[in-house]
């Protein structure tokens, strides 16, 4: 797909995938190896294993948490105080098994190589993982500019998939096209929003910029291309050539 042919401008999300997956690996790498400095119960022969093992981790934590999202979406649509005593059960369920999971995996993957202790040190260790990205992502956030100080211009882009397939767009519109908007110069914000339609969702991404100029840098020479990402394609019900734009004033 060439931009010249169909008014498209596309990248590819495996650059912010790997970035993602980067930072995620090298704070499970230092969250590992400070329980092998100080849990006797978990052991490692080497740094390079310890490397391997938190991709390994990551990959496995990749797996649990999209599970979780997945069933806590599917009884939460339900809105029955039944259904959300079944989603707090399912997730309790989803914990408790999958840690026995994950340190079976483990085993079997690195053998004596790596010792993570039992049940309690594995879950221990999984929630100082999760806790210590989640504080590092707030510190992220947190160094971001309040507000929109010098948002000029606002653009608009709406878009549709099938109801089915939207927590999966909504997840790659998270870890994909925000983070490609947000690393762009002249950026001052950009949203997702979401409506759940009778057998659709809509999503409007919803970004402000400093000028022309930056938007240009971010989506081409002619701002009203829409640009579009190669998950799109495989998800839209319909790529709309045109995105919109608009002055924007605070009072």
């Amino acid at each position: 797909m060439t931009g010249k042919r169909t008014g498209v401008v596309t990248i590819t999300s495996e650059q912010q995938r790997f970035l993602s997956w980067s930072a995620d690996v090298l704070v499970y790498i230092v969250v590992l190896n400070l329980f092998v400095e100080f849990v006797d119960a978990i052991v490692i022969d080497s740094f390079w294993i310890s490397i391997l093992t938190a991709v390994l981790l990551q990959a496995l934590l990749s797996v649990v948490v999209g599970l979780e999202h997945k069933v806590g979406t599917f009884f939460e649509r339900m809105g029955t105080t039944w259904s959300r005593i079944a989603e707090v059960t399912a997730k309790f369920v989803i914990l408790f098994t999958s840690k026995l999971l994950i340190l079976e995996i483990v085993n079997f993957v690195f053998g004596d190589h790596v010792e993570l202790g039992h049940f309690l040190d594995v879950l221990l260790l999984i929630i100082a993982m999760m806790g210590t990205r989640a504080i590092s992502q707030r510190i992220y956030v947190g160094l971001g500019a309040d507000g929109l100080p010098n948002a000029a211009i606002a653009r608009i882009w709406k878009g549709e998939v099938p109801l089915d397939r939207s927590d999966e767009y909504l997840e790659q519109m998270r870890t994909v096209a925000i983070p490609d908007y947000r690393s762009t110069d002249g950026n001052q914000g950009a949203f997702a929003l979401r409506r759940d339609l009778e057998d659709s969702a809509e999503f409007v991404m919803l970004t402000f910029w400093d000028s022309r100029e930056s938007i240009r840098a971010f989506a081409g020479d002619d701002i009203n291309v829409a640009k579009y990402y190669d998950f799109d394609a495989d998800a839209l019900l319909d790529m709309a050539p045109e995105a919109e734009h608009f002055d924007v004033y605070d009072n």
